[in-house]
């Protein structure tokens, strides 16, 4: 931008509580009225953009994935695929929900005992291979 124009203001689109303080931030020379306007325009949510201020004293790295680790097998932060006889899940929380078991019960078996996992997986299987035929039987 250049030196001496005034950077465009971007609102929200609700009307900020009068509890809350607005706090103006700028992110990419672009001045938003408060965290809230910022993180609509972003698609994100709010606390991602106080996150962002937190750790790093500005807006520019909101939105933009900077916490993934590429290479290292991570989808996400702290998401990772989970394989076992031959199904695959993109985390343990997925495989949890499929599977019909606690998140924290799955991911200590697996840690410490991952065969006691199995007989779950071969009823989910087995359910989840019933329903696909009653589909395809359905269909013809």
């Amino acid at each position: 931008m250049p030196h001496g124009t005034v950077a465009p203001e971007v609102t929200c689109s609700r009307p900020c509580s009068s509890k809350l303080v607005c706090r103006r931030v700028v992110r990419a020379g672009v001045v938003y009225r408060c965290v809230t306007a910022l993180s609509e325009a972003l698609g994100i949510n709010r606390p991602a953009v106080y996150q962002s201020l937190h750790r790093h004293g500005d807006a520019e790295h909101c939105g933009t994935g900077k916490g993934i680790k590429p290479g290292r097998g991570y989808i996400g932060n702290n998401r990772r695929p989970v394989s076992m006889c031959g199904h695959s899940w993109p985390s343990v929380s997925a495989m949890a929900r499929d599977l019909g078991i606690g998140r924290s019960m799955l991911s200590k078996a697996l840690k410490h005992d991952p065969e006691s996992v199995i007989p779950h997986i071969l009823r989910w299987s087995a359910r989840h291979e019933r329903a696909a035929s009653r589909v395809r039987s359905s269909h013809l």
